[in-house]
């Protein structure tokens, strides 16, 4: 577990869709597991208009950073993004996130093509599997939750990819 100290300091920022998801199936505490978690305050509106029920305004899981950039409003004026998406990925580019959380197609290709390294809901749970945050077991039956009980749109392939990839790991680490 060497790979915790290097974890703990890692700069993420997130966008609304791995907390809804992770948060639906009780897994924000992965976030923390990760890194530093920084979101706009557009992210935490979104989050409170998506799933009132949660009490998203106490949420500890990550920082509420202000956002000083005039670029999101740029791209929402453009048609490129939502109001959150903008907000969190001029964050990410205002704090020089190294890991960008998303799960939204357009989010996350144009994230990608600032330069950011971005990862979805899965991602944070494989990554964490990976880096002997939490074992492979636990790491399958989060999946498996995201995939019957959250909202995040998951394909067949893709739940079956990431349960493989999952496998692999297993096998990887028990050699």
């Amino acid at each position: 577990m060497g790979d915790d100290a290097e974890a703990v300091a890692r700069v993420i920022v997130s966008n609304t869709g791995p907390l809804l998801h992770l948060g639906q199936v009780e897994a924000q505490y992965l976030l923390h597991l990760l890194g530093n978690v920084y979101v706009p305050h557009e992210v935490l509106e979104e989050l409170v208009r998506l799933s009132p029920q949660r009490g998203w305004e106490d949420l500890t899981v990550v920082d509420i950073q202000p956002l000083f950039a005039k670029q999101a409003q740029q791209w929402i004026d453009a048609g490129y993004l939502d109001r959150g998406e903008a907000a969190a990925i001029a964050l990410a580019k205002q704090i020089e996130c190294e890991w960008f959380f998303t799960d939204d197609t357009r989010a996350r290709v144009f994230a990608r093509a600032l330069g950011l390294e971005v990862h979805g809901t899965l991602g944070v749970v494989i990554a964490c599997a990976s880096l002997n945050l939490i074992t492979v077991v636990h790491a399958r039956q989060l999946v498996s939750r995201l995939y019957h009980e959250s909202s995040l749109w998951l394909s067949a392939r893709v739940f079956e990819e990431a349960m493989r990839s999952l496998d692999r790991l297993a096998q990887d680490t028990s050699q």
